[in-house]
């Protein structure tokens, strides 16, 4: 578990400005394929072991990678270390953490919050209304004025 926490301190050392994600290089091509890695919260590279050239996105689906942090070099050559059968065993076993308040699914509770989405649907349907009563008033009262207008202008 350590290596990962290593690997993800010197990974976000050599991190641009504006770089919310990184992919590896090296001869035996680009991890992932397409995009990058999450570096907030740190997704951990599916790659095998060995030296990689480490390339940062602006989003993790970008595919123009972000110029290196210190301008005027390359970007940086990292060791990235074999992934441990260990590790790997450890986190296929794990069950998913399930947090969910028992409240969530309670008819009560779910009765509550679909006529709280209906108040709030209300709500916002009577202020675009009332927004679209005030623009026509707005729009309809000058053309009530110009007549008075004329007349005036007459005199």
């Amino acid at each position: 578990m350590n290596e990962i926490r290593d690997l993800a301190d010197v990974i976000r050392s050599h991190r641009p400005h504006g770089a919310r994600a990184y992919y590896l290089q090296n001869v035996n091509g680009r991890f992932p394929k397409q995009g990058g890695w999450s570096l907030e919260p740190f997704a951990r590279p599916v790659c095998p072991g060995g030296q990689y050239t480490l390339a940062f996105l602006a989003n993790i689906s970008d595919q123009v990678p972000l110029p290196p942090a210190v301008s005027g070099f390359a970007n940086p050559v990292i060791p990235v270390p074999e992934q441990s059968q260990a590790i790997d065993k450890a986190q296929e076993k794990q069950p998913t953490a399930r947090h969910d308040d028992p409240i969530l699914y309670h008819p009560d509770h779910i009765n509550n919050r679909v006529d709280f989405e209906r108040t709030q649907m209300a709500d916002a349907n009577n202020k675009a209304m009332l927004m679209l009563t005030d623009l026509g008033r707005t729009l309809a009262s000058p053309r009530a004025v110009r007549p008075g207008c004329a007349t005036l202008r007459r005199s």
